[in-house]
């Protein structure tokens, strides 16, 4: 129990690492006092400029590394459903699918490569309106509810 205790006591008295700051990123984690509130204002909105740029480089480099491993699964996916078709078209290999399996193969196949096609080429080229954004606040008041007369 002890040895324990020793060992929370020491995670914790431990300082964090220092934070890296990237080439040319003057970011500060305190406001800078001296400041008025239009130049903070400006300040936030190029901290958060950055934050994007760093964003969408890291979301550009995870595209990039997964292109490749998506293409190869679906050519591998395909040889292999073209090697059942073939096998089953020689009757001495001893594979044998009936039409309707066969049938069911290609079809599930097909829209199988097609929908990881679309899944993917949204995630590659997402449209600008599906982009998160905040829901806009509505000043307005909700309408009363209008009684019916007989």
């Amino acid at each position: 129990m002890s040895d324990l205790r020793k060992l929370i006591v020491e995670a914790a008295s431990r300082q964090p690492p220092p934070v890296e700051e990237v080439a040319g990123d003057d970011i500060s984690v305190e406001p800078d006092f001296e400041l008025d509130l239009v130049e903070h204002r400006q300040q936030y909105e190029i901290q958060s400029l950055w934050q994007q740029h760093r964003e969408s480089i890291e979301t550009h480099d995870n595209r990039i590394s997964y292109i490749g491993r998506i293409f190869w699964l679906v050519v591998g996916w395909l040889a292999c459903v073209v090697l059942c078709i073939v096998l089953t078209g020689y009757e001495d290999t001893g594979f044998k699918l009936s039409d309707q399996v066969l049938i069911a193969f290609i079809t599930s196949t097909t829209i199988n490569v097609v929908g990881l096609f679309v899944i993917v080429a949204k995630w590659l080229y997402p449209s600008p309106a599906s982009k998160t954004t905040a829901p806009k606040a509505s000043s307005a008041r909700p309408k009363a509810k209008k009684s019916q007369r007989d």
